[in-house]
């Protein structure tokens, strides 16, 4: 972390993202760049990978997902059907 000049609690913040159920992270890596900034934001992922278990994830993720798509008035656009597939199992 010091030889990257970031400290040991960000490192933390970061890895921490890894506990993100899979068809999340899938999810999050094929959403298209924003010009008006991020629908989903790391700060906004953070409580979510605390979570135990990842039906539950990605429940609260869908919600989420639901809230900030709806405020920006828009569908949100992926690369493939991730999105898709995580509604479908939602439901």
């Amino acid at each position: 972390a010091r030889r990257e000049g970031i400290t040991r609690a960000r490192v933390t913040q970061i890895m921490a993202l890894m506990r993100l159920a899979p068809e999340i992270q899938d999810l999050i890596l094929s959403l298209p760049a924003m010009e008006r900034g991020p629908v989903i934001t790391e700060r906004a992922l953070r409580p979510i990978a605390r979570v135990e278990t990842s039906t539950a994830q990605e429940l609260i993720f869908r919600q989420l997902l639901e809230e900030r798509t709806a405020y920006r008035g828009g569908h949100l656009a992926t690369n493939d059907d991730s999105a898709a597939s995580l509604h479908s199992r939602q439901a």
